[in-house]
Order: C-alpha cells, then sequence, then structure tokens
C-alpha cells in the first residue's frame, strides 16, 4: 500500500509526502520526518504508524491535540484514504493506493454438490464442515463464516 500525506494548510502548501517508514513522526523536532517550526506544534506531535492493511495516526501527548476529520484524536485513530489530519495550523489530505498488483475485494463461496446443501468436505477427514466465505483483499486470504449482512443476502439453503 502506498500511502501519502497532501499538505492541505500549511507553509508547503500542495506538497505530496510519501510516508515510506512503518512509523512516521511529525512535530519540531529534528528527529521527526516532518518537521515545522509552529510552537503550537509539539516536539514530537503525532505518528502515523502503518500495521499491514490498517493505517493509524497516534497523539505522542501532544499539548493542543491531534485531530482527523474535526475529531480529536485521544490516542489512537484508524485513518482511511480522503481522511484529513490536523496538527496545530497544519492539514493534510491522506492519500492511501493499494499496490498495482492488487485486485478489488472478492467473495468467493464454495458449494459442494457432494454433501448437504451449504456443507463443505474437510479435505483432511472427509467429514463436512459448515458453509464459509474466502475474502480475497491485497493479496492475503480470510476464511469466515457467513454472519451479519451477508447471511441476510444468501438463499436460505445457503445458510
Amino acid at each position: 500500500m502506498q500511502i501519502s500525506l497532501l499538505v492541505v494548510r500549511g507553509p508547503r502548501q500542495g506538497q505530496q509526502i510519501p510516508i515510506e517508514r512503518s512509523e512516521f513522526c511529525i512535530g519540531r523536532d529534528s528527529s521527526c520526518d516532518w518537521q515545522t517550526d509552529y510552537l503550537i506544534v509539539s516536539r514530537r506531535h503525532a505518528a502515523i504508524v502503518v500495521h499491514g492493511h490498517k493505517v493509524v495516526v497516534r497523539d505522542l501527548g501532544s499539548r493542543n491535540g491531534t485531530f482527523v476529520n474535526g475529531h480529536v484524536v485521544a490516542e489512537e485513530c484508524e485513518i482511511r484514504h480522503d481522511d484529513r489530519l490536523a496538527v496545530g495550523p497544519l492539514e493534510f489530505r491522506i492519500q492511501m493506493q493499494a499496490p498495482e498488483d492488487s485486485s478489488d475485494a472478492t467473495l468467493c463461496v464454495d458449494v459442494n454438490e457432494s454433501g448437504p446443501p451449504g456443507i463443505l468436505p474437510d479435505d483432511s477427514t472427509g467429514r463436512h464442515q459448515p458453509l464459509s466465505c474466502q475474502v480475497r483483499d491485497a493479496g492475503f486470504t480470510r476464511r469466515q463464516q457467513p454472519n451479519g449482512l451477508l447471511r441476510r443476502f444468501l438463499p436460505g439453503w445457503l445458510r
């Protein structure tokens, strides 16, 4: 996943800042990845942290707060594409792009005609297991039982 900040308000307005590390720090300190001279911004004000496919902004104990879409970040907050991040008088727009080789999320439901409807055989024992859904998203696969919204749209014999 490619992540960047677009400066919406601040001295470098319009500049695109690529996030190339798993933890990107914003503040006045010389150790920060993006530095500013505004005294209203703490030395180590906030960090953008990448955990695989999840991206969060973390307030590092700043005096004046960190805001996502106008809401105060208490400790940590998940951020998404086009969210607005405010650090003092600075405002950024979060931009995220999936890698070029990843495809859109797809839902694959396996149906086995040899067993009862909605039941899949277990490859190792030959016993049948409840129907599960396979979700592929950006290079990883996860199996889960159909529930909630998905269950409402499956025909009765697949539930």
